[in-house]
């Protein structure tokens, strides 16, 4: 009995690459494509209206959770490494206690 091979498979371009997205249906892929249009949107660093790129300009926008979530992913990953992956390496807003309502203000 032969195998049958129902795998979809789409390429797009998001977040400044190619991404093919296999699953197993077209249902899956489209929820897969919005999940990650929705991340490019927060935190693409080419996009001037993205919430990353705003924070970057203004220092304070309302945002959301994923970039509130990255940027404390970012500076956990700081002091766990002692610096060696450090996000923030010309940012005067951080200090040993890491404030992130300082500069972002949740909406």
């Amino acid at each position: 009995m032969a195998s049958c091979n129902t795998t979809k498979s789409r390429t797009v371009f998001a977040m400044d690459t190619v991404i093919t997205i296999e699953a197993e249906s077209e249902e899956i892929i489209d929820k897969i494509i919005k999940s990650t249009n929705k991340i490019d949107k927060a935190l693409s660093f080419h996009n001037q209206e993205s919430d990353l790129s705003k924070l970057n300009f203004n220092r304070s926008i309302k945002t959301t959770p994923i970039l509130t979530n990255c940027i404390k992913i970012a500076y956990d990953y700081s002091l766990k490494t002692q610096g060696a992956f450090n996000s923030f390496p010309y940012c005067k807003y951080f200090s040993s206690a890491f404030d992130v309502s300082y500069f972002v203000i949740l909406g």
